[in-house]
């Protein structure tokens, strides 16, 4: 998934320079899809991370929609929260928008409020290419004015097929559960923040992180 996500959006300056020189962008939308719990909302801070600029010491700005208050919130008040995070977005980037549990949110369109919450972040995602249109005309380079938007589902294919679309979610990618030796490391890099009998020695605890690895 990390080496997908890299491919995809062009993490690299020289990879993005490449693709310029062609005129062609990495695309702003990405899908992940997969199990719950298996960290892609971790991804998509991780991809922050690595927006900087030249006069930035830390990442990008992380901006998080959480389904469940807009679901919860009054009518109207949903679309204003999109519509919201994605100026915040513009304001103080570079910066990545994350939308979690995307399905719950922008299924297949019906009338009604789940309409023009769809109908609103499409013309958001319209909005972010139109933006980037106008930095690579002004050749902005590196990381400078860059939108990013990643969202998070269990079961893409409830999702509204006009995401999917190019200039909005150019690309799906598949975050799986972790293999034994994924699980390893994890539990590895967890235990090291312990107090064992191992002590700094963790070497020494190799059968302990394989046998919980092959339990769980």
């Amino acid at each position: 998934a990390k080496a997908a996500l890299e491919d995809a959006l062009a993490l690299d300056p020289a990879r993005r320079k490449l693709l310029s020189s062609f005129g062609m962008a990495p695309p702003t939308g990405i899908l992940l899809y997969g199990p719950p719990g298996v960290g892609k909302t971790l991804l998509a801070k991780a991809v922050a991370r690595l927006l900087r600029r030249q006069d930035m010491q830390v990442g990008g700005a992380f901006i998080s929609l959480s389904s469940t208050d807009i679901v919860r919130s009054a009518v109207g008040e949903g679309e204003k929260m999109v519509a919201s995070a994605f100026e915040t977005a513009r304001l103080n980037s570079p910066s990545v928008i994350f939308i979690d549990e995307f399905q719950a949110l922008f299924i297949e369109r019906t009338s009604g409020s789940s309409g023009r919450l769809s109908s609103t972040l499409l013309q958001c995602l319209d909005d972010v290419k139109r933006w980037r249109d106008v930095k690579d005309e002004q050749r902005v380079e590196d990381n400078d004015g860059r939108i990013l938007i990643l969202a998070a589902t269990n079961t893409p294919w409830m999702v509204d097929k006009a995401f999917l679309r190019s200039g909005r979610f150019d690309r799906s990618v598949y975050v799986g559960l972790p293999d034994l030796d994924e699980r390893q490391s994890i539990l590895r890099l967890f235990i090291s923040r312990m107090k064992t009998a191992f002590g700094e020695k963790l070497s020494r605890a190799g059968d302990v992180f394989r046998e919980l690895a092959e339990r769980t």
